[in-house]
């Protein structure tokens, strides 16, 4: 099998994979989606600079934490414009679900389950989601 083909097989096993929605909390986006962002799809998130695309991944990122506490998944950051701040979203978690991480050591637990790359190249942007198919829950791309 060569590359082309093991990408283009990749894709398609992402189309024909189990569905399921995770929530954005913004209702009305929920509503247009369905549910939220559904799982094995690929929804890109656009706009002007400064608009809050980061922040809105950062949010997924969290999410994707708390969607699947009991499984342990893991989510992928893949950060290309060197934005990421585990930080922001230890205060993103605190402030939107307090109960959930009321607990001591509990962002910090969150913070172990999602794993940040820097990709060098849009080679390398390729190896990195080919590496990862299967094995986490939701992948960031911002």
């Amino acid at each position: 099998m060569n590359e082309g083909n093991y990408i283009y097989m990749q894709a398609r096993a992402l189309l024909e994979g189990p569905r399921g929605h995770l929530r954005t909390l913004l209702d009305p986006l929920d509503g247009v989606l369905g549910g939220g962002i559904e799982a094995g799809r690929v929804t890109e998130i656009v706009g002007p600079a400064g608009l809050g695309k980061t922040q809105f991944c950062l949010g997924m990122c969290v999410m994707g934490c708390l969607d699947r506490l009991d499984t342990q998944g893991k989510v992928l950051y893949i950060d290309t414009e060197k934005k990421f701040s585990g930080e922001r979203l230890s205060e993103i978690g605190m402030s939107r679900f307090p109960e959930s991480f009321a607990e001591k050591g509990s962002i910090e637990e969150m913070l172990k389950r999602v794993i940040v790359q820097v990709p060098t190249s849009s080679h390398n942007l390729l190896d990195i989601v080919q590496v990862c198919h299967g094995i986490h829950l939701l992948l960031l791309v911002d």
